[in-house]
């Protein structure tokens, strides 16, 4: 038997990771850090030419 609270409250994971996204969105903008956001799937469309959409994606969020 698993006594982590993940174990016990599994609703709750969904509420933690939602309130970590709020916390990271607010700490990078009051230190004026550019967040990216990048999906990670590896089956995604996107993800052809070895990362090329990634880096693309990276290039054009800091040229704005």
């Amino acid at each position: 038997m698993s006594n982590s609270l993940a174990a016990v409250h599994p609703e709750l994971i969904a509420e933690w990771s939602e309130k970590i996204d709020i916390l990271k969105e607010h700490l990078c903008k009051q230190r004026g850090i550019k967040l990216i956001k990048l999906p990670m799937n590896g089956n995604s469309n996107r993800t052809y030419a070895g990362g090329l959409y990634f880096s693309r994606t990276i290039n054009n969020a800091f040229l704005n």
